[in-house]
């Protein structure tokens, strides 16, 4: 049977998916002579998915401590970073303790940066104390790539413990690096535990932090979806001077499915005292599709003692809407509009569409003139 099976995985004409099959069959055989056959497989001249398939099916071969070292050499020695980093991946074993030094070494040598995030991955997936502590240890260490420290932050988090916490705390109030920072809050969000979401919501509020960090930890606190975090950003949003964080906040509201977060978009585009959060607000309900927002835009656009750029803006805001809505709308203030700039924009959204109502409308004009 191993010879046959031999046969299909070296069979250039076959499917690819049937060649991994065939050597995942001899991977998971008893036959003593399995493992060296898919050694020897693995050294013919072979496509890189095949040979991928190979390294898969000698992690399931009955001979542990044989398999073990194959995959160590193809971690080590082979030049292609795919193939590394597939057995690098076989390599983690949750009980595999003797594993984590292996992968201590193929961290430190090897520089392909594919290679290096799969041995922290790996090394999560082991139960050792020296394993956790090597992904801190990148984590922490600022001149390590920040590729890499994402990734062991990522790692960390998934622990959702208090210990992990407390060690993305400490990165967080000692580093300086946006984009990690940035990271560690995402790892926030993820976590299930109400220090971490204070945390966060700490980062939100606090105007000394960095303008991208604040920024990023409201969009989070908006993707929680949850009452708790509506009432923090309208706080926010009402305590905070910093326009882009407002005008975030207002993003971030745009997003929540929530009717109270739909009624504060309101208030600001109907009466903000500041234009541009206004102009801001007006454009975020052009992007939601309820009538009600259709409502205030027409509104909005019709007021008598409307500001210009505000009334520009809503029907740019219209012009988002589907055709059947924001059409009829756009022929109206192009034809009615008393303010000319507001019609020319109207004139301008219509324009940019194929719809027949609006082909109509410049074929009337055309033949008026």
């Amino acid at each position: 049977q191993i010879p046959s099976l031999a046969g299909l995985v070296r069979h250039a004409k076959e499917t690819k998916d049937l060649r991994r099959t065939a050597a995942h069959a001899i991977g998971a055989s008893r036959d003593a002579e399995a493992l060296t056959t898919l050694e020897s497989l693995y050294k013919a001249s072979l496509p890189e998915d095949v040979k991928r398939g190979i390294v898969h099916a000698v992690a399931d071969n009955e001979n542990r401590q044989a398999a073990y070292a194959f995959l160590l050499r193809v971690a080590q020695s082979d030049p292609d970073g795919e193939l590394p980093r597939a057995a690098v991946h076989q390599l983690a074993d949750p009980g595999r303790a003797a594993a984590v030094e292996d992968l201590f070494k193929i961290y430190a040598s090897d520089r392909d940066m594919d290679v290096r995030r799969a041995v922290i991955h790996a090394l999560a997936e082991i139960e050792d104390p020296r394993a956790q502590a090597k992904i801190n240890e990148i984590a922490r260490n600022a001149n390590e790539h920040e590729d890499l420290r994402r990734q062991a932050i990522h790692q960390i988090a998934e622990r959702d413990t208090e210990a992990a916490f407390d060690e993305l705390t400490a990165i967080f109030e000692a580093d300086r690096a946006e984009d990690v920072r940035r990271q560690i809050l995402h790892a926030f969000s993820e976590m299930q535990t109400p220090r971490a979401r204070a945390r966060l919501l700490s980062a939100a509020r606090d105007p000394r932090e960095q303008d991208d960090v604040r920024r990023q930890a409201i969009h989070w606190l908006a993707e929680q979806q949850t009452e708790a975090s509506l009432d923090e950003l309208i706080k926010i949003f009402d305590a905070d001077r910093n326009t882009e964080v407002r005008r975030q906040i207002l993003h971030a509201l745009s997003e929540m499915k929530m009717r109270r977060a739909e009624d504060k978009l309101f208030e600001v585009a109907s009466r903000g005292t500041d234009e541009e959060l206004r102009r801001s607000a007006i454009h975020m309900l052009g992007e939601m599709a309820t009538d009600r927002s259709l409502q205030l835009l027409g509104e909005t656009v019709n007021r008598s003692d409307e500001q210009t750029e505000v009334q520009v803006q809503a029907v740019r805001a219209i012009s988002e809407k589907p055709p059947e809505q924001a059409v009829p709308m756009l022929l109206n203030i192009a034809r009615t509009h008393q303010n000319p700039e507001v019609r020319k924009e109207a004139i301008r959204r219509l324009g940019e569409s194929d719809d027949p109502r609006a082909v109509e409308y410049f074929r009337e004009i055309l033949t008026k003139k």
